[in-house]
């Protein structure tokens, strides 16, 4: 299970991802796997991804529900549950200032769940608050499941 928002825009336009890979270049952490952008900090055990789908979908209602007035990047972002919270404090500023960057706003499905509309800004704060409200969640679902059923989360050691 995860955290994801999906970046979206004013224009009808996709995201280039090269502009997105040299932007990441000068955050340390980040390494490119194809269409992934892959942030792993080994002095604090965070890890995250940026995904852009390589293919735009045939049908807007093939892809993630976007607000309205808003156009999907192709652009997303993903962060495992069942982490420590300070994954989620040093990954939401770099998602804001990605956003920032490039104009982008962020559809967050998970905002719903928290009473909250899905955000159009990438706020780190607000974006911390939905994740760890999400992230308590999916502990609270993992600690009723029997323990045979119970994924296995990896050591960060």
């Amino acid at each position: 299970m995860s955290f994801d928002l999906y970046f979206c825009r004013r224009k009808p336009e996709r995201m280039n991802f090269e502009e997105v890979t040299a932007w990441s270049n000068g955050i340390e952490c980040f390494k490119r796997n194809d269409t992934q952008l892959w942030y792993s900090n080994p002095k604090t055990g965070v890890y995250f991804s940026f995904d852009f789908e390589a293919k735009a979908p045939e049908s807007p209602d093939d892809g993630p529900d976007i607000p309205d007035g808003y156009f999907d990047s192709d652009l997303s972002f993903n962060l495992n549950y069942n982490r420590p919270s300070y994954f989620a404090f040093e990954a939401m500023p770099i998602v804001e200032k990605l956003a920032s960057e490039f104009g982008l706003g962020v559809a967050n499905p998970q905002g719903n769940l928290d009473g909250h509309e899905s955000a159009t800004v990438a706020d780190s704060e607000m974006l911390v608050q939905s994740w760890a409200n999400s992230n308590k969640r999916a502990i609270l679902l993992m600690m009723e499941q029997p323990q045979a059923s119970r994924p296995r989360i990896p050591s960060l050691t």
